[in-house]
């Protein structure tokens, strides 16, 4: 995969994302639930050195909502560290958007609380 196509799929962010998935990496990320599969087989590809031509011929599907949902999970990261910190390092306009998508879809997945 050539290298504008992946900066195109991060583009495309959170918006591509299911609401479920986008919920369990929020879940993910403030440690009250596990990795999503599809984040696993990214985060087992960058830790092997897997190449995305490689990837690209199991399941491209899989692979390009791996990536979303890291850079999702980069995005959450970084808005945690910020509120964690005190505010020492600002958190992106996106990044804060994705945030408050992912605490939508975490209501969405549990109305009741």
């Amino acid at each position: 995969m050539a290298h504008s196509d992946v900066r195109a799929v991060l583009a495309l962010g959170v918006d591509t994302a299911a609401p479920k998935l986008l919920a369990a990496v929020a879940r993910h990320v403030n440690g009250s639930g596990g990795s999503p599969d599809e984040l696993t087989d990214t985060d087992l590809a960058e830790r092997f050195g897997w190449t995305l031509t490689e990837l690209d011929e199991q399941d491209m599907q899989r692979v390009l909502t791996g990536l979303r949902l890291s850079s999702v999970r980069d995005a959450l990261l970084r808005v945690e560290g910020y509120l964690e910190s005190h505010g020492a390092v600002r958190p992106s306009e996106r990044d804060w958007r994705l945030y408050g998508l992912a605490q939508d879809a975490l209501k969405e997945q549990s109305p009741d609380e």
